[in-house]
């Protein structure tokens, strides 16, 4: 505890708790995340600035009609210091209201700053001794809400798995724009914490979808789950720490990882990363290039010098292959003349018959003129191969 409560500067933050959408968890999360803080030793105060005073029911109990509450304290443009009250839970504290809050934004519209009236009222060295100060809205963005903006550091967004929640938070938005504009630079959103979440419900993971995709890191890895135990717990007017009594218990270990989340998020919002951190992943990005960029360099020009004298060595090749090609060219050649032949055979009859000049130099002609009219049956040419063996002997 003690080194969460020195790793933060010491001052006071204001966070308000805001949703325009009613039932989304933000007084549960704003009597929890108080009472986790105080268990780590934060001295912590809720303001309840809801109109149905359900803070006030919880940590303390309903107020009389006599007594005093946030509604005259603003009313009054008094200190919150005559109204602090000590809760159950040690280092918690909180600021009640009565049913009178229901009147606060009438009597508010007539007042000169009425948007910064709450700030003013909180401006104390009491106030200054709180560590964190949490701020219960209302379901509606009117005048009481504009003041819990004006007056925080951060604002916290609680949206439950649900579809309508995700309509009302550009209104939201646009709303804590303005203010961040005309009213209060200074004020951040710190975060969306998605409550009533049920990852048996296809719409629970939906949301979350589209919360991730809208606003990234924005949205706390913390999720609060469905449980019972958060509905029991304000009926015997206590936190879910001290209703589970046990760490083991799920709303408790909901809200016990919400708080390390929500202070780490604020350490690193305003101190920013650890160094140490930051150095121990600056090494290896540093040392990881080196080994590759040592060695590849000359494995480059070795594979790039052998190359040229392996594709030198084919080329010698296609210079001796045209002297094989032009062997087979000749064939073609001398087939034309075995072609020409028989097409010369019917061409020159007509002028052999007319002439003949002698017996054995003619007759060839003749044969070769019968063999060609009469190659198509087989038996011609036998009897062609048979008259060419009768004629030598004809010569002796």
């Amino acid at each position: 505890m003690e080194t969460q409560t020195t790793s933060l500067p010491k001052r006071r933050r204001t966070i308000a708790i805001a949703n325009q959408k009613g039932g989304v968890g933000k007084t549960t999360t704003a009597v929890n995340l108080g009472a986790g803080l105080a268990n780590r030793g934060f001295c912590s105060l809720v303001v309840d600035l809801d109109i149905q005073c359900n803070t006030t029911h919880i940590l303390y109990r309903e107020l009389s009609e006599d007594e005093e509450g946030m509604c005259e304290v603003i009313l009054d443009e008094k200190k919150l210091d005559s109204i602090l009250t000590p809760t159950a839970t040690p280092n918690l504290w909180v600021a009640p209201s009565g049913e009178s809050l229901v009147h606060a934004d009438l009597n508010l519209a007539a007042m000169m700053g009425r948007d910064s009236i709450l700030r003013h009222c909180m401006n104390s060295e009491r106030m200054n001794e709180f560590d964190f100060v949490l701020i219960d809205t209302s379901p509606y963005l009117g005048l009481l809400t504009i003041n819990a903006l004006v007056a925080a550091d951060y604002v916290l967004i609680p949206v439950s798995c649900e579809f309508l929640p995700l309509l009302g938070i550009k209104w939201l938005l646009r709303t804590i724009r303005q203010v961040k504009e005309k009213l209060h630079p200074r004020v951040e959103t710190l975060g969306y914490l998605l409550t009533m979440y049920d990852r048996r419900e296809g719409i629970t993971k939906d949301v979350e979808d589209i919360l991730r995709d809208q606003f990234g890191d924005d949205v706390f890895s913390t999720k609060i789950r469905v449980n019972t135990k958060h509905k029991a717990a304000p009926s015997e007017h206590k936190t879910i720490f001290e209703y589970e009594a046990s760490d083991l218990g799920r709303g408790t270990n909901d809200y016990n990882r919400l708080t390390d989340e929500f202070l780490e998020r604020l350490r690193i919002r305003e101190c920013g990363p650890d160094p140490a951190s930051t150095r121990t992943q600056s090494r290896p990005v540093v040392s990881e290039p080196m080994p590759v960029e040592v060695p590849v360099p000359p494995a480059a020009p070795a594979v790039s010098e052998s190359r040229p004298v392996e594709v030198q060595a084919p080329q010698s090749v296609p210079e001796s292959r045209p002297v094989e090609v032009q062997a087979p060219q000749s064939v073609p050649e001398s087939r034309p003349v075995e072609i020409q032949a028989p097409q010369s055979a019917p061409e020159s009859q007509p002028a052999e018959v007319p002439t003949p000049q002698g017996g054995s130099e003619s007759s060839p002609v003749e044969v070769s003129a019968q063999s060609v009219e009469a190659q198509s049956p087989a038996t011609a040419a036998e009897d062609s191969m048979d008259e060419g063996a009768n004629r030598p002997v004809g010569d002796r």
